[in-house]
C-alpha cells in the first residue's frame, strides 16, 4: 500500500513501499477501523471501480492515502480516535483530506451516504444529553435544583420551626446594652417594618395579628420611666426605676427582620452580595450587635437561628452557583466565593452550576453545537473553571467538551452547506 500511496502524491514508490512494510506490523491493532473505512469506501466507490477484493483494496488504499496526506499514520489515527472517546469515527481524526474523503462517502448516493447521515446526525442529536450527564459527573451534583430546594425548605422549616416557636414565646431582660440598641431610630424603624412583615405573614395564614404579644408594658403608676415608643404610640418596654423590665423575643426578632429588609436595598442583583456604603456598614453592625445580644439573652433563639442558617446557607450557595456563568460574573469573584464555602455548601453551589449548564443547553437551538454555549470562548471557560473546586474534574470535563466540539465540527464539515467543487474533486 505504501508504494502506490507514495506514487499518488509525488513521492518515491520504493521508499513508500519500505515505509508501508514497516507500518504493516502495526496493522493488527488498527484493523477494525480500517476495515470499517474500507467498507464505507467500497459502498461509495463501487459504481466507479471493479467489484470484489480489488474494490475493497482500492477503497482502503484511498482512506490510507488520505490519512498519510494529513500527516497521520494508522497508529496515530487510532490513538486520536481513542482519545476522543468511544463515539469517535475515523472522520474525526484528520485534516482536510480525510474529511473530504468522508464527505465524498456522505454525498455519493449509496449505502455509505446513509451510514454517514445516520452516524453523524444520530450522534449530534444525543449531544445535549451527553453534555448534561458529563456535567453531572464532573460536579458530582444533580441538576434537579427545584427538588433540592423544596427538600431544603422542608428540612429548614421542620427543624427550625419548633425551636423558633419556643424561643419567641419567651421574654428576656432589658439590660443597658439592649435598651441602647432598641432606642436607636434605625432599630425603631426596623421594629416598625418588622411588625408590618408580621401583619402580612399573619394575613397570609388567615390569622389575626397579635400585637400585644410583641409588647410588654411596665408599671403604669411608676415614675422615672425610660420609654421606647412604638409606631402607634405603644411603649414597647418601660424600664421602671428599681425594677428590671423585660421584652418579648418576638419584638427583637421583628427588629432583626425589619433591619434585614432595610439592608436588602444594598444587595447586588448580579452577585447577590451586599454592596454597603459607610452608613450601610454601620447599620449592618447594629443588626449584628442586636442578633449577638439576643443570642446571649436567649440560647433558644441562638439554636433556632443555627437550625435555620444551615439550609439557608445551602440555598444561597445554590443560587450563587446558578449565577456563576452569568456574563457579568467575574471569574475572580466566583473563585473567591467558592473558597469561602464550607464543604457542604460547596456541594450545593456545584448543583447550582450544574443547573446553570443545563439551562444554557436548553436554550440552544435544536441540532446546534451546545458546547458553544458553555465552552464557546475563553471567558466562558474561565467562568466555568472558576466554579470548579476540583482541577482534575474540570480537566476531564474540558476534554469531554473538546471531543463533543470535534464531533460537531465533523458533522458540519461533512453534511452542512453547499460545497460542489470539493465534492466533485473528491
Amino acid at each position: 500500500m505504501g508504494a502506490p500511496a507514495a506514487a499518488a502524491y509525488g513521492g518515491n514508490p520504493l521508499e513508500g513501499a519500505v515505509w508501508g512494510g514497516a507500518a504493516g506490523g502495526a496493522l493488527p491493532i488498527v484493523a477494525a477501523p480500517l476495515v470499517k473505512a474500507a467498507e464505507i469506501g467500497y459502498n461509495a466507490l463501487s459504481p466507479l471501480i471493479e467489484t470484489g477484493a480489488s474494490a475493497a483494496s482500492r477503497a482502503a488504499r484511498r482512506v490510507y492515502a488520505a490519512l498519510i496526506a494529513d500527516g497521520l499514520n494508522p497508529e496515530q489515527a487510532v490513538a486520536h480516535m481513542r482519545s476522543l472517546g468511544p463515539l469517535a469515527t475515523l472522520a474525526d481524526t484528520g485534516g482536510a483530506n480525510i474529511t473530504r474523503t468522508a464527505e465524498a462517502v456522505a454525498t455519493t448516493p449509496n449505502e455509505g451516504a446513509q451510514l454517514a447521515q445516520k452516524t453523524l446526525m444520530g450522534r449530534a442529536a444525543e449531544q445535549p444529553t451527553r453534555v448534561v450527564e458529563a456535567a453531572k459527573e464532573a460536579t458530582g451534583a444533580s441538576s434537579d435544583i427545584h427538588a433540592t430546594t423544596a427538600d431544603l425548605m422542608k428540612q429548614r422549616s421542620a427543624t427550625a420551626a419548633p425551636l423558633y416557636q419556643k424561643a419567641l414565646a419567651s421574654m428576656v431582660p432589658v439590660d443597658d446594652k439592649l435598651q441602647t440598641l432598641l432606642a436607636l431610630p434605625e432599630v425603631q424603624s426596623g421594629i416598625k417594618s418588622g411588625l408590618q412583615i408580621g401583619k402580612l405573614e399573619s394575613a397570609a395564614k388567615g390569622e389575626p395579628f397579635d400585637l400585644p404579644s410583641y409588647i410588654t408594658r411596665g408599671s403604669p403608676d411608676s415614675v422615672n420611666q425610660s420609654v421606647v415608643v412604638g409606631p402607634n404610640g405603644e411603649p414597647f418596654f418601660q424600664n421602671v426605676a428599681g425594677k428590671q423590665s423585660q421584652v418579648h423575643m418576638k419584638l427583637l426578632d421583628a427588629a432583626k427582620k425589619g433591619i434585614d429588609n432595610q439592608l436588602e436595598s444594598y444587595r447586588d442583583p448580579i452577585t447577590g452580595k451586599l454592596n454597603l456604603d459607610t452608613y450601610g456598614h454601620a447599620l449592618n453592625n447594629v443588626r449584628q450587635a442586636l442578633i449577638n445580644h439576643a443570642d446571649t439573652l436567649s440560647p433558644d433563639y441562638a439554636a433556632a437561628r443555627a437550625a435555620w442558617a444551615g439550609p439557608s446557607e445551602a440555598l444561597d450557595a445554590m443560587s450563587a452557583g446558578r449565577r456563576a456563568l452569568s456574563p457579568s460574573r467575574d471569574p475572580e469573584i466566583t473563585a473567591a466565593y467558592v473558597k469561602s464555602l464550607s464543604p457542604g455548601s460547596r456541594q450545593f453551589f456545584m448543583q447550582g452550576v450544574t443547573r446553570s449548564i443545563q439551562d444554557a443547553i436548553d436554550k440552544a437551538q435544536d441540532g446546534a453545537d451546545v458546547t458553544r454555549k458553555i465552552f464557546g470562548n475563553s471567558m466562558i471557560r474561565q467562568r466555568l473553571q472558576a466554579a470548579f473546586d476540583n482541577p482534575e474534574s474540570f480537566a476531564k470535563f474540558q476534554k469531554q467538551m473538546e471531543s463533543e466540539a470535534t464531533f460537531a465540527r465533523t458533522k458540519n464539515a461533512i453534511l452542512a452547506g453547499s460545497q460542489t467543487a470539493r465534492r466533485l474533486a473528491a
